[in-house]
């Protein structure tokens, strides 16, 4: 959810009172095959992709497979910044983390968080 809303895609989710800054994800940063495996394993898809993510329950918001190999590939190919395509990589899991599909509001999402990565 952004900032000033009530509640987001997963609102209705318990977190038994707990902050947002008491909430976890957990980062698995891997290789092109073992993210392959990940996301045949769980989700039927051949190959590797540059993130995954899977929502958690509880104090854990969820888990982030993110493929370093196919992160850099593609930072080559879209002539960003290693970091800077990091950073839109791990906005973009979260904002499925928190029930987000590809929309706007997910894209709204998305930059909210980038700006926030780029402020500290």
């Amino acid at each position: 959810m952004l900032p000033g809303q009530s509640f987001g895609p997963r609102g209705h989710d318990d977190t038994a009172g707990r902050a947002p800054e008491a909430l976890s994800v957990e980062l698995i940063v891997a290789g092109d095959g073992d993210i392959a495996d990940v996301n045949a394993r769980n989700l039927g898809c051949g190959g590797p992709t540059n993130i995954l993510s899977f929502p958690g329950g509880g104090p854990s918001l969820g888990t982030l497979f993110l493929s370093a190999d196919t992160m850099e590939r593609e930072a080559v190919l879209y002539g960003q910044d290693v970091e800077e395509h990091a950073q839109r990589l791990l906005a973009h899991g979260m904002g499925h983390i928190i029930g987000f599909d590809h929309s706007e509001e997910m894209d709204e999402f998305c930059s909210y968080l980038e700006e926030a990565a780029r402020s500290v």
